[in-house]
Order: structure tokens, then sequence, then C-alpha cells
């Protein structure tokens, strides 16, 4: 969730040029699993038709081809399979403990980790501190 929020945002603030799309880093599969999250797609009616899954993306074609870039949400580390991509992060907004990586294109800048209750919390921070966004009742959600 908070992917897709931060996505939406990043789209609203800096999409001139570039486009953020979130993806769900499981299977898609998987989300079954994650009730909490079914249940607020459901609430807010938004389609599993309409999200992207790991199992969705090329990210393998999209690296060799040099075309990706990543922004971790809501996690700090690759898992241990998707490791080669790590050329390709630059950006980090994360609530868990920092595992102090080292990534090429992430400036420290660009990095923002805090222990809190959420990572959604981390990016509703930026939003609400970015006086020229206009937040609406469906992102708040």
């Amino acid at each position: 969730v908070s992917a897709i929020a931060y996505a939406y945002y990043l789209n609203q603030v800096e999409g001139k040029g570039h486009d953020y799309f979130p993806v769900i880093n499981i299977q898609r599969e998987d989300i079954a699993l994650r009730r909490d999250a079914l249940y607020l797609f459901q609430l807010l009616g938004i389609s599993l038709n309409d999200l992207l899954f790991l199992d969705d993306v090329s990210f393998d074609s999209l690296f060799a081809q040099k075309r990706l870039r990543l922004i971790l949400v809501d996690h700090n580390v690759l898992r241990p399979s998707q490791e080669h991509l790590s050329p390709a992060i630059e950006r980090v907004i994360d609530h868990h403990v920092d595992e102090n990586r080292d990534y090429p294109l992430l400036d420290p800048k660009n990095k923002h980790i805090a222990i809190t209750g959420s990572a959604t919390t981390l990016v509703a921070e930026k939003m609400l501190a970015n006086q020229e966004f206009k937040m609406n009742p469906e992102l708040a959600a």
C-alpha cells in the first residue's frame, strides 16, 4: 500500500518525463495471504487486475536494457534472489532497521529510513510536507 501511495505521489510531483509504477514485491497469488491489504483494496474499489506484482514485470530484462530504476519502499534490502538488481536502486523509504547496504545510485538525500509504525507513515509525512501537493480522500484512505 505504501508503494502504491508513494508512486502516486511521485507521479504527481515528479512525473514530468518519468513514470513511477508500484510493484508489489510478492507473487500475485500470494496477495491472498495479505488480508489487510485485500480488505483495503476492496474498500477503495481497487481491482487486483490493476496492480502489478513481482511476476508481472520482467525486472531482469529491464535491467539488462538499462531501463530499470528502483525505489525500495517498506524494505531497504532486496531479497537474495533480487540482489543482482541492486545497481538500479536510487531511493529508499522504509521504517525497518537500516541494513546499511551500499547502492551505487543511492544518494544519501534519497534514503529515508526511520523506525516508525509503518512505511505508509513516512510516505504520508513526505506528502504532507509538500505544500504544493494536494491530498485527495482516496489517497488519504
